[in-house]
């Protein structure tokens, strides 16, 4: 149901007082637990380099927190639908709390997998029943100022983590045990959201027959976050191979991803704040446009190695600035069961534009550089490859098609 301005109206039962509860609890709760939950996976890596294990199983680590979020996400909708949306909060944070409990408590390898597995799968529906909440919750008015607050928030989460774990060492066997410790505190927190009754439990808006209708009603959202996860977790998150190819020392390749996360948490406020004012697809259209008209800079990034930090701080902006951009236009116009399963469907686009994806562009970024640089690797990949520039206006023109609100497919270069 909407109001004669497009928004959505009703939806849950809360007073304001409670929404406002609800929202607190919600955003300082997961915030809490994601710094519990972002320590672990390096945590397990150190280990396993520590052990010698081979880099194969070290990549597989580093995938199943994205293939727990794959397994889960279509039946985020149904799980709340089942259990309610306190008692799925509730369990989306006691389930990795035991998973990180049980990891300090034991010395399996194959072990430590499965619990990563469930752990990070439980988190999934944490993830997008959190972003529908509070999108939902927001006062109308003041919607983009909190949904961007709350991501910027998520991005200071993903710093504190690793910078908490190299104050504890890594190589403290403790640190699953602490990890566990702020799960918990954000499961105390969480004891604070009041129940919520849900818009709509119908089939429509559940498992892949809900993720189906979100598709196909909201394809420019979907497509914007697919573009969003490509530039902030796909592209941006492997520029570091790019600098290695024109030569830049491991740390000053490092720092590029520190350039890109940079740029994704200066944006959100202030983009949320114009999505406040001005409508979000007019945004969105800057955003994408921005990519497109950015991406043939990569080009002359062998000739100007400045342009390199440029693009990372741009792309990161951009990409996070999409996602958010979008998530508040869902909140807008959906509610309850529906706003849960678009939310579940932007989340596996934007996972989808991640590291595989943007691994396919940093390939031709790599080729790009490999004669500026003294990587022998390099080198020899680029005589199989495109110039970078095809894949990245490519995805550009699609940013720019689904902002503008066409949905159109956008055909392979």
């Amino acid at each position: 149901m909407t109001d004669p301005g497009g928004h959505a109206t009703g939806g849950h039962n809360l007073s304001a007082a409670q929404s406002l509860r609800a929202l607190v609890a919600m955003i300082g709760s997961t915030f809490i637990a994601l710094i519990g939950q972002f320590m672990l996976t390096p945590w397990l890596v150190f280990q396993l380099e520590q052990r010698g294990t081979s880099s194969s199983l070290i990549g597989w680590f580093g995938a199943v927190s994205w293939l727990g979020l794959l397994v889960t996400t279509p039946f985020a909708t149904r799980i709340v639908a089942t259990l309610g949306q306190r008692r799925a909060l509730l369990l989306s944070l006691a389930i990795p709390m035991f998973s990180a409990f049980a990891i300090a408590h034991t010395e399996s390898v194959w072990l430590w997998g499965l619990l990563q597995f469930i752990g990070s799968s439980a988190m999934s529906v944490r993830w997008i029943v959190a972003e529908a909440c509070i999108a939902e919750l927001a006062p109308a008015r003041r919607r983009g100022r909190i949904v961007s607050a709350y991501q910027t928030l998520l991005s200071v989460a993903f710093i504190i983590a690793p910078a908490l774990l190299a104050w504890l060492r890594p190589a403290n066997p403790d640190a699953p045990a602490i990890a566990a410790a702020f799960l918990a505190l954000g499961l105390a927190m969480t004891l604070a959201v009041p129940g919520m009754r849900l818009e709509d439990h119908s089939r429509d808006h559940t498992g892949f027959k809900g993720l189906r209708r979100a598709l196909l009603a909201y394809p420019a959202v979907v497509a914007a976050g697919f573009l969003g996860g490509l530039f902030e977790l796909g592209i941006t998150s492997l520029l570091p191979l790019y600098g290695l190819a024109l030569g830049y020392t491991a740390a000053s390749a490092a720092m590029l991803l520190a350039a890109s996360g940079t740029g994704s948490m200066l944006v959100m406020v202030p983009l949320g704040e114009a999505a406040d004012r001005l409508p979000a697809a007019r945004i969105g259209l800057a955003g994408a446009t921005l990519i497109l008209l950015t991406a043939g800079l990569a080009l002359t990034a062998p000739d100007a190695p400045l342009v390199l930090w440029v693009l990372a701080l741009l792309w990161g902006a951009a990409g996070g600035g999409l996602y958010t951009l979008s998530m508040i236009s869902l909140g807008r116009v959906l509610r309850g069961s529906a706003l849960i399963s678009a939310t579940a469907m932007l989340v596996l686009s934007y996972t989808a534009g991640g590291p595989d994806c943007g691994r396919l562009c940093a390939r031709n970024l790599v080729a790009l550089g490999a004669g500026h640089g003294n990587c022998a690797d390099c080198e020899r990949s680029a005589r199989h490859h495109e110039p970078a520039s095809d894949a990245l206006m490519a995805s550009g023109t699609c940013g720019l098609n689904s902002s503008i609100g066409t949905g159109r497919p956008c055909k392979k270069p």
